[in-house]
């Protein structure tokens, strides 16, 4: 037996809907959803983004959808909050400077300490040290943060 990872009930669906992402859109199916997620057949899972808008045809709400698995045409989506859906000019201008996971000292950063205090509040970004050793990384979720469309 399977242990379900699910947070909500799926749903089967077979309804048309929209990919959007980065002025283009393609058609696929959806096979199921959940109040968190869905299983979409496309065309061609090579050709999704990570991050796009799912529009479903019958209702017209718009989803903002990321990857979370892919198996041949069919791929996982997980949908994100508004708190998870956009990421500003500036927090991403700062998370280029973490491009990796390493630690950068904090004399090697933009100085804005309200700007810091945000992305480690969102979990984009970790501290250690003290006074001069002071020292930033870029979590995992800060990776997925750079990723999504920028809040205009």
């Amino acid at each position: 037996m399977i242990d379900e990872r699910r947070k909500s009930l799926r749903t089967d669906v077979d309804e048309m809907a929209y990919i959007s992402a980065s002025g283009s859109s393609t058609r696929c199916q959806v096979a199921n959803m959940s109040d968190d997620g869905a299983a979409l057949d496309v065309p061609d899972a090579s050709f999704v983004p990570d991050c796009f808008q799912l529009m479903t045809e019958r209702d017209r709400i718009v989803r903002n959808c990321r990857i979370v698995w892919i198996k041949k045409n069919r791929i996982g989506v997980e949908f994100e909050t508004k708190a998870q859906s956009a990421i500003t000019h500036r927090e991403r201008q700062f998370l280029q400077y973490l491009r990796d996971t390493t630690w950068q000292r904090a004399a090697r950063l933009p100085n804005s300490s309200k700007l810091i205090s945000k992305l480690i509040g969102n979990g984009w970004v970790e501290r250690r040290g003290e006074g001069s050793s002071v020292a930033y990384r870029i979590t995992s979720k800060g990776l997925a943060a750079k990723r999504r469309p920028v809040k205009i």
